[in-house]
């Protein structure tokens, strides 16, 4: 997760930000800005307007104190950005099983989009899966072809079957479910049964729907100690399609809803921090990195169980690449669980 097109960057938590407060009394949990010229922070509803022309920044958080990595100019800021966190939101499909004749088998093929999948260490891949169904004997009894043909008992026992098929499959990818065309959604199978055997003689009942929906990828961030396991992006697009009798008749499946990664997560703010603690040694509480260095000793600021909205600017430094004489940007990303200090940021650091 690169925020910004800078590639040198640092992170704060902000828990709260320090109101005209004395850098000696600042409290563990505060985030202050001070002006170049001055030893109490500026108030937290300062706007970017009145942004002092030169300032730094300094946060405790865990017993640990963190210093802006030079003096921010105003007039040197730049790449504003703002990022809320938004949940993770699952790939739902919906298909009506029919077809002009009747049922005698039907499978199902739902394609894991590869460009989608979990990536685990740089790796990729794909898969698919197939349900077969065979019309068990009552619906070929009942089955008469014509204008009295009870296709509702076509499509109820066939959408119940592959609902079936696909829950004792116990994908990890995906789930599915039933719901009534234009009505409600069953709970379970004991409740599609009944409502299949109170409308058997129904031929006015509504058809029922098969909706696939995308399962929710659980994210997995172990911090540094040897091991470094980051999966992205958690979750997959589904790409369900049914064949009726060998192809008689194809069930084309309706998107409803797209998928979306979760953004702003915990382990995404973690593995961000560890990313910038592999360019500094005194940043972040700790002046070196070897390779296994126990976590416990790496200051960590962002918690994986968190949600965060965040804050971005880049402002340029000579202290970035000086040896060659070319001045970089250097980013800065403030993160906060709070809407209430989010909104604060927000307010301080981007201009109108």
């Amino acid at each position: 997760m690169k925020h910004t097109i800078a590639v040198n960057r640092q992170l704060f938590n902000v828990k709260e930000i320090a109101s005209e407060v004395d850098i000696n009394n600042l409290q563990d949990g505060q985030f202050a800005v001070f002006a170049v010229d001055s030893t109490t922070s500026i108030p937290a509803d300062t706007t970017f307007e009145n942004l002092p022309k030169e300032f730094h920044i300094v946060s405790k958080l865990g017993g640990q104190t963190y210093h802006s990595f030079d003096t921010i100019k105003k007039d040197a800021m730049t790449n504003f950005q703002t990022s809320p966190y938004v949940p993770t939101q699952g790939n739902i499909w919906e298909g009506e099983i029919t077809c002009c004749s009747c049922m005698e088998f039907a499978s199902l093929r739902v394609e894991l989009d590869e460009d989608n999948l979990m990536r685990e260490r740089g790796l990729s891949w794909t898969a698919s899966d197939r349900f077969n169904v065979q019309a068990p004997s009552e619906l070929s009894c009942t089955c008469v072809c014509g204008e009295d043909a009870k296709k509702h008992l076509n499509n109820h026992i066939m959408t119940r079957e592959l609902y079936n098929q696909v829950m004792t499959s116990g994908s990890s990818f995906y789930t599915a479910e039933v719901k009534i065309k234009g009505g409600s959604t069953f709970a379970n199978l004991a409740e599609i049964d009944a409502h299949i055997e109170a409308n058997k003689e129904n031929d006015e009942a509504a058809n029922l729907i098969l909706v696939l929906k995308g399962k929710e990828m659980p994210l997995t961030y172990v911090d540094a100690s040897g091991t470094f396991n980051y999966i992205y992006p958690r979750g997959v697009r589904i790409l369900p399609s049914v064949s009726i009798n060998n192809g008689e008749c194809m069930v084309q499946f309706t998107e409803t809803q797209e998928l979306k990664v979760e953004v702003n997560a915990g382990p995404d703010m973690r593995a961000e921090e560890w990313e910038t603690m592999e360019y500094y040694t005194t940043m972040n509480g700790f002046r070196q990195l070897p390779d296994g260095m126990p976590s416990g000793q790496i200051h960590y600021q962002f918690d994986n169980e968190k949600k965060y909205n965040t804050v971005n600017f880049e402002f340029f430094t000579p202290k970035v690449n000086k040896n060659d004489g070319d001045k970089r940007s250097f980013g800065v990303m403030l993160g906060a669980e709070s809407n209430t200090v989010y909104t604060a940021l927000k307010t301080m650091f981007m201009p109108n």
